[in-house]
C-alpha cells in the first residue's frame, strides 16, 4: 500500500471507528486515533504517524443529560450523516427548508393532551416551531412495505444515572403485541389528516416525576433515528 493509501485508510477508519453507524442502539465503547493508526501498523508493517484531529463531540455517545448548549437540529443532523438517518434523506434534509420540513418534522414534542398516569404523550413536527407535522402511514406500496411510523421509543430522565425504557409499536394505525398504545388529538378518526394526529403514549422510567427532564431517542421505520429532550408535564 503506499504512503498516500496508509493514510486515506487511517483517516477513514479513524473517522469511522470514533463517529459510529449509529444504526441500531449506542455502544459505550470508543475508539482512540491512536489505536487505530497502532492496530494498522500491527497489519501493514511500520507506518508514518499520521495526524488525526479527535472530534470535538463523539456522535456514537448520545449525551445522557441536556447539555447547556443543546441544539438538536445541529446534532441530528450531524449524527444523521454518519449512518442513524438513510443517506437519501438526508440529502432531503440538507436542501433549502430542510431543516423545518424533514429534520424538524422528526423531533418530539409533548402536545396539549392529558396523558394516563407512567405515559408521556409525543407527537413529531412541533408546528408552533414551523416544523412540518409527521404523517403516519400502514405498511404499503408506497413506503416498501415498511410502514411509516415509529416502532420505537427510548425515555430517560437526562441525568447520568438513570434506568432508560423502551416502549415499541408494531404497527400503524394498530397495534397488537407492542407495549406502546395510540390516541388522537382532538378525537376522530386516527387515520385523518394523513395521520398527523396520531399520539404515541410512550412509558415513563419508574425514576421520572411531573416537571423532571428526560432524553427521547426514537426510530422511524422510513427515516432513522432521533434524539431530544423534553419536560415531562
Amino acid at each position: 500500500m503506499t504512503q498516500h493509501g496508509r493514510r486515506d485508510f487511517i483517516v477513514g477508519i479513524s473517522s469511522a471507528a470514533l463517529l459510529g453507524a449509529c444504526g441500531g442502539a449506542t455502544s459505550d465503547a470508543t475508539t482512540t486515533a491512536e489505536e487505530v493508526i497502532e492496530q494498522v501498523g500491527e497489519t501493514e508493517g511500520t507506518v508514518e504517524t499520521v495526524a488525526v484531529a479527535e472530534p470535538t463531540v463523539d456522535l456514537n455517545q448520545i449525551p445522557a443529560a441536556k447539555p447547556t448548549d443543546w441544539d438538536a437540529m445541529a446534532f441530528n443532523r450531524a449524527r444523521g450523516a454518519t449512518g442513524a438517518i438513510p443517506a437519501a434523506y438526508m440529502i432531503k434534509i440538507e436542501e433549502e427548508g430542510g431543516d423545518t420540513g424533514h429534520l424538524g418534522k422528526h423531533l418530539p414534542f409533548v402536545p396539549e393532551f392529558e396523558a394516563p398516569e407512567g405515559k408521556l404523550a409525543i407527537m413529531w413536527g412541533d408546528p408552533s416551531k414551523g416544523h412540518a407535522q409527521h404523517p403516519n402511514a400502514d405498511r404499503a406500496e408506497s413506503n416498501n412495505n415498511e410502514g411509516h411510523w415509529y416502532n420505537w421509543i427510548r425515555v430517560r430522565k437526562a441525568t447520568a444515572d438513570a434506568e432508560e425504557v423502551e416502549t415499541t409499536f408494531d404497527g400503524w394505525p394498530s397495534i397488537s403485541a407492542s407495549t406502546g398504545t395510540y390516541a388522537v388529538l382532538g378525537g376522530g378518526d386516527i387515520a385523518d389528516n394523513g395521520g398527523k394526529n396520531t399520539i404515541y403514549l410512550a412509558d415513563l422510567p419508574s425514576d421520572v416525576q411531573s416537571g423532571d427532564t428526560v432524553r427521547i431517542h426514537a426510530h422511524c421505520l422510513t427515516h432513522g433515528e432521533y434524539v431530544d429532550f423534553l419536560v415531562v408535564p
